[in-house]
């Protein structure tokens, strides 16, 4: 039997991280430290310089909880660049 593997990796990762920070009227700084990170760190995320689904599950979900985002939604792909499924009030 072929085991098949469905991974949720949303390839505008960075997108969304630069549009929930933007909505949250918030600075790379201050999201930087509410999760405990450089703001070089934040930097290399939201411009795709590296990958947030490849970082340590407590890395990432350190910065989604500072950006207010779902983790389970984020996995799971339900957040999109520029409007689509998001639900901002869940």
């Amino acid at each position: 039997m072929e085991v098949k593997y469905i991974y949720a990796t949303p390839s505008n990762s960075g997108a969304i991280l630069r549009r929930q920070r933007t909505n949250k009227n918030l600075t790379q700084r201050q999201v930087a430290l509410r999760a405990g990170i450089t703001i070089r760190q934040y930097q290399n995320f939201e411009s795709d310089a590296r990958n947030i689904m490849t970082a340590s599950f407590i890395l990432a979900c350190r910065i989604l909880e500072a950006l207010e985002l779902d983790i389970g939604r984020f996995y799971r792909g339900e957040y999109e660049d520029g409007g689509g499924k998001e639900d901002e009030g869940k």
